[in-house]
């Protein structure tokens, strides 16, 4: 809670004072540095309980991507660095050719209406990227024209080790504006979706789309016994995350490739598995906010944080 005494701006909550609203927004960006740097990655500083429903609240999902082509949004992506964005590399193979045909891409991060506009990307895609019959090496990587500033609604999302396994258990979620159903567009004003996902182990997938593809080892599935829970069109690219018992933070699990229909029952959603990308995407970008991935039992992150990370929450929370 924020209160004006004296002409200055006062928070009840830690008790500081600032002479100005300026003063205490360029405070919160200090802030956001070091909530960052102690933290790292794949942990949200505002609204970090994620509860059931379907519209995300902001600043639930800060590394979520909106790719936008000609203006209409047509894929997800995942922030990962604060120049690199992941998402499918399908994406581009149907909708632009040839690939350097950058300046009609445009990417939106930052806010659950996709409402924030950057510059153009430039994309490098996995150098095996295969066609959609197996849509093995599904995935992408954009670097933007320019570095962004991490804020409370801009972060990004760890990414998993070589080794990290996910299983049906653990508490997974994918986001994304994608249609609610087959063939339905997200009803205006277009709020960030989110759905609640079990992981369905590669070799259950692989009975499920017998004969029509071949579920391999740098591919996951998620999925419901029954109708209605899963992606859809426009969701591609966009992240699976999954959020790790030892700190709270959410780890990036697959990256969405392709499924049968939306959500239909017994054909889950396939994505490209992150894991099996980790060491590509760093000799790509670089990136360090790589972590081991154990299994979630944690719903409240503030559980997890230690207390200098819980201060600065309260700070950011003005």
């Amino acid at each position: 809670m924020v209160s004006v005494q004296h002409g200055g701006v006062h928070d009840a909550l830690t008790g500081i004072s600032f002479c100005s609203d300026a003063f205490r927004d360029v405070y919160k960006m200090f802030a956001v540095s070091l909530f960052f740097s102690s933290i790292g990655c794949g942990v949200p500083v505002i609204n970090s309980r994620i509860v059931g429903g379907t519209a995300a609240t902001e600043g639930a999902w800060p590394w979520q991507v909106s790719l936008r082509w000609m203006g209409s949004h047509i894929c997800g992506g995942s922030v990962i660095q604060n120049e690199w964005v992941v998402t499918a590399a399908h994406c581009f193979k149907r909708w632009v050719s040839p690939l350097s045909a950058e300046d009609m891409w445009k990417k939106f991060i930052g806010n659950i209406l996709r409402k924030e506009i950057s510059s153009p990307t430039r994309a490098a895609l996995s150098q095996k990227s295969g066609r959609r019959k197996l849509a093995r090496n599904d995935i992408a990587l954009l670097q933007l024209d320019a570095p962004v500033n991490y804020t409370e609604l801009i972060l990004p999302v760890c990414l998993p080790t070589q080794n990290s396994t996910f299983s049906a258990q653990d508490n997974c979620w994918v986001t994304g504006w994608g249609n609610i159903r087959e063939g339905v567009l997200l009803p205006s004003p277009g709020i960030l979706q989110q759905v609640k996902v079990p992981i369905v182990s590669n070799a259950d997938c692989n009975v499920m789309y017998q004969g029509e593809t071949v579920i391999l080892s740098d591919m996951t599935c998620t999925g419901y016994p029954v109708r209605g829970k899963d992606p859809c069109q426009g969701d591609s690219g966009g992240p699976l995350v999954c959020q790790s018992s030892t700190n709270g933070s959410w780890i990036l699990a697959g990256i969405v490739s392709f499924s049968d229909g939306c959500a239909k029952a017994g054909k889950p959603t396939v994505y490209a598995r992150a894991s099996s990308f980790t060491v590509w995407i760093q000799k790509m970008t670089n990136v360090t906010t790589i972590l081991e991935y154990q299994t979630s039992g944690v719903s409240r992150l503030e559980e997890t944080l230690p207390l200098s990370a819980l201060l600065i929450l309260s700070i950011l929370s003005l």
